[in-house]
Parts: C-alpha cells; structure tokens; sequence
C-alpha cells in the first residue's frame, strides 16, 4: 500500500512514466468469483445509490432501442433490486420476467416490483421455464459481470432462450457495456498512445467482478450463434458520446 502510494506521488511528479503506472493498475486488480460477487451484491446497490432521476434517465436510453409498448413481454437478465423493471412496467404496461443469481436481490426486486415474475440463476446457465411469449429481453450495467471466457454462454443463454419463443421477431437490448475500444474515456488521466497501445491487456474494470469487453469478440460470438440457429439478424454497437461504454442492440428474425 505505501509502495504504491509512493509510486503514484512520484508519476504525478513527472518521475514514473504513464505505461508503468498504467501496467501497475491494470495487472494489481483482483478477479473474483461468483460467490464473492454475490456477497458484494447484497450489501451494495446495483446501480449505486442512483436517485429516481437517474433510473428514469436509464429507461429512456433502453426504451429509445426497444421501444416498449403494452403488449410486450421482457425478459429482465441480471434484475437486480427491480427498480429499472418497476419504472418500465409503470411507463410502458409491459409485462416483466426477470432473473439474477442474487437470491438477495430476487426478494428485494420482487417486493419493489409485484407485478413482475423473477427467479434465481446465473448470467450464463440455459433458462429452464416454461415461457414462450417474451419478445424482447434487456440487461443494463450487466453484461460487465460476464468473464469475456463466458460471454459465449451469456449469449447462447439468450438465443436459445429466443428460439424458444412464439414471436418471429426478439430484440435484445444490453446497455452500458465497458468497451474496450473506448478506454481512453475511462483512463483520461493517462496518454491515449499508452492506453491504445495497452487496451487488449485491459480485463477487469472494478474491483467487484466486473470486465472490459471487446465489441469484435462480440460481433463474432453473435454471428457464430445466430448461424448455429439460423437466425437472420441485425447487430448495432452504439457507443455512448465521450464516454467508455456502448450499447448493444440485436435483432432477430427468426
């Protein structure tokens, strides 16, 4: 701890260079398991501690792509507390079914959100209900807690669960993707060349189990899983104006 304050007083001096500080933060973060990532999620709220203002900025950012009316039915990946749930049942009457593998949070997203259906799992486990009526399945700030060694599984979870489904049509939203291509809105403080140069050793984001992604490992995992189903499909990465992460938007046809 004090090595490492000293380091960082001597790089604000001009002694120590960016790519050895920048090398030291990125490679001292701790990886966590699921289990110690489900013990930080009961004590800390999903989104931080976000005022009504805030959650209702979040809905019109997912509702801008999936345009939720009455009749829709979505399937809520990773529910958290329910609250972003709650304010889209309140503005859109749509229906919600939701998981996350908090048992803490089920209860609390079941109580914020009544009307909704909600159950424990895993981000990347196959979705063992008996639903066939979703047309539309959202994440936000979400998707970071899946390793990048698992986000073929996260998505493989989605579009089998999609092949399932009555709907001809499945939109899939995911917002708020840590995107590695954009990391040098996050490390402002350090020269874009060493940013650039180092972004493919960049992993973990925080240190409470979440990752930087990489949006071609993306369009590559869609496509292969999309072929697999036959799925004729629309893929777009929208990242967020001067900031690190993007939005995800894919459209399914089945």
């Amino acid at each position: 701890m004090i090595k490492s304050k000293i380091e960082t007083l001597l790089w604000r001096l001009g002694i120590l260079n960016d790519e050895y500080i920048f090398l030291r933060n990125i490679n001292s973060m701790k990886e966590l398991s699921e289990n110690e990532c489900s013990n930080i999620w009961n004590v800390k709220n999903v989104h931080g501690d976000m005022n009504i203002k805030a959650f209702n900025n979040y809905f019109s950012r997912i509702n801008k792509d999936l345009n939720i009316v009455p009749k829709d039915v979505i399937l809520s990946i990773g529910c958290g507390d329910g609250i972003l749930d709650k304010i889209i049942v309140d503005n859109t009457a749509a229906t919600i079914y939701g998981f996350d593998f908090n048992q803490t949070k089920i209860y609390i997203a079941q109580k914020n959100n009544p009307q909704g259906i909600y159950w424990q799992q895993s981000f990347i486990e196959k979705i063992d209900k008996d639903i066939n009526n979703v047309n539309k399945i959202y994440s936000f700030s979400v998707m970071q807690y899946c390793a990048p060694e698992n986000l073929k599984s996260f998505f493989e979870m989605q579009l089998e669960f999609a092949l399932r489904q009555k709907s001809k049509r499945i939109i899939i939203f995911h917002g708020d993707v840590p995107d590695k291509n954009l990391a040098v809105f996050y490390y402002k403080n350090f020269k874009h060349s060493v940013v650039e140069k180092y972004k493919n050793n960049l992993r973990l984001i925080f240190n409470d189990g979440s990752y930087w992604h990489d949006m071609d490992n993306v369009k590559y995992i869609v496509s292969e899983i999309c072929n697999k189903f036959s799925f004729k499909y629309n893929l777009y990465i929208s990242p967020i104006e001067n900031h690190y992460r993007s939005n995800i938007v894919l459209n399914i046809l089945k």
